[in-house]
């Protein structure tokens, strides 16, 4: 795929995606009720509800999409939703931006980082933008302004963008964000990139965990404050934040 923009006329609208991914849900859910241990009234009630937590990723850059911040308004206004999770990979700015102006900005903003400086950045990420990493540069220098739960999500790829040396850069980048969190987690070899990588990359929780403690010196506003051995993840939080690292309901 070499296109970076979509125009309007091609692309379904907000209220067709929402409702195709209640009807995909209900679908997928819909073998759970007859299995012989389901609760059959907790089933009944899932099936029917409305989902209350939306996550927008997964299936490309969702900045990219036209109607994004129609579609999350239009999830906001629902009042059975209680939480918007957006994932970038921070290369449209000006879609954020818009986002803000437009009261659109999600309950969560995730921005994907996983190098230290352009030359890496080219490297691991293969943009398609010239520009790349002064986009991405430009949505961290964003998030200051954005009035939201901000995460920076860095995938830990040893052997790749684990040095040492990197310390520094890494904690440059992430303390101009001043994101709320910064969420450490351990490359998957799964999926398309096991055609550039190689199961060595991917770091054990033990390895992560203790990258983190490594790293965690060079950052001066963050402290380390939860993290999850399963997923291989390691959460920071920034000192001053006035967020939990739990989401309340509403």
């Amino acid at each position: 795929m070499r296109f970076t923009k979509m125009k309007k006329k091609e692309v379904d609208s907000p209220e067709d995606i929402i409702s195709g991914c209640v009807t995909a849900r209900r679908k997928i859910m819909s073998g759970i009720g007859g299995a012989h241990d389901a609760n059959r009234a907790l089933f009944d009630v899932s099936f029917s509800k409305f989902p209350s937590h939306w996550a927008i990723s997964l299936s490309g850059e969702p900045t990219i999409y036209p109607y994004l911040p129609e579609m999350i308004k239009l999830l906001k206004s629902n009042s059975e939703v209680k939480s918007i999770f957006l994932v970038t990979n921070g290369q449209e700015p000006a879609m954020l931006s818009q986002l803000a102006r437009k009261n659109a900005l999600p309950t969560q903003l995730y921005v994907s980082v996983d190098a230290p400086d352009e030359a890496r950045f080219k490297k691991i990420n293969k943009s398609l933008y010239k520009d790349g990493w002064k986009r991405l540069n430009r949505t961290l220098a964003l998030l200051t302004k954005l009035k939201c739960r901000r995460v920076i999500r860095f995938t830990l790829i040893r052997g790749i963008n684990d040095s040492e040396e990197f310390f520094s850069l890494y904690a440059t980048l992430f303390e101009k964000s001043r994101s709320d969190f910064i969420e450490v987690k351990g490359y998957m070899f799964l999926g398309a990139s096991r055609q550039r990588l190689k199961f060595e990359n991917m770091p054990m929780h033990e390895y992560v965990r203790e990258w983190c403690k490594l790293f965690a010196v060079h950052l001066k506003n963050y402290d380390i404050i939860n993290e999850d051995y399963l997923s291989r993840i390691v959460l920071f939080k920034r000192k001053d934040s006035k967020y939990s690292n739990i989401i309340a309901q509403k």
